[in-house]
């Protein structure tokens, strides 16, 4: 049965929301790794080309006007990390809720019954869980790599812009988990390969 995600209230339409909520924070910070990306081969390529600074005292006008960017890139990226977090923590809550047992249907639920279309809520959580744990990582090896950014070592730059470009600790499939979740709880349609 299908459902219009406009018409749904109460917890169903917390979990729409909080879906929604998800989406936009795994996808900014997606985004912002990539576009950022550039910042550090900036840095990189300055201290290449100036082999004089010295990176234990690194004060540097130019330097420092490369890396402020980054500062800005890693609080963005903190704010995507802490809302998915949040919404994680969000689903905890619920998934140990009594209120749970609203369903749809108005037939008593549990976490392991039909939520959605599909898709128990225990399931929607350990989506939620894979995510935000994921970005959590992610995010501690990005801060990593710019609070050390200022490297001269050509090993360990590129060390780091491979780890910032493939984002590591992201699994494959996680954008796909995401992508299901959104099409389970009707944010997104499943696209026709009809011609």
């Amino acid at each position: 049965m299908t459902r219009n995600v406009c018409n749904l209230t109460g917890i169903p339409r917390l979990v729409l929301d909080h879906c929604a909520e998800l989406q936009k924070s795994f996808f900014g910070f997606i985004s912002l790794s990539k576009t950022s990306e550039k910042l550090i081969v900036n840095v990189f390529e300055f201290l290449n080309a100036n082999p004089e600074i010295d990176e234990v005292k690194h004060f540097n006008e130019e330097l420092q006007s490369l890396c402020s960017p980054l500062v800005t890139v890693q609080n963005s990226l903190e704010v995507f990390k802490n809302k998915s977090t949040q919404l994680s923590g969000f689903m905890d809550n619920l998934i140990n809720s009594s209120d749970v047992s609203i369903h749809f249907s108005g037939l008593p639920n549990t976490s392991d019954e039909v939520y959605f279309r599909t898709w128990s809520v225990k399931k929607i959580y350990d989506v939620f869980q894979k995510v935000s744990c994921e970005l959590n990582e992610e995010y501690m090896l990005k801060k990593f790599i710019i609070e050390n950014v200022i490297c001269k070592r050509e090993s360990d730059q590129i060390l780091f812009l491979s780890s910032w470009q493939h984002n590591p600790f992201i699994k494959v499939d996680t954008e796909e988990c995401l992508q299901l979740l959104l099409l389970e709880v009707g944010l997104v349609q499943v696209l026709s390969t009809k011609k």
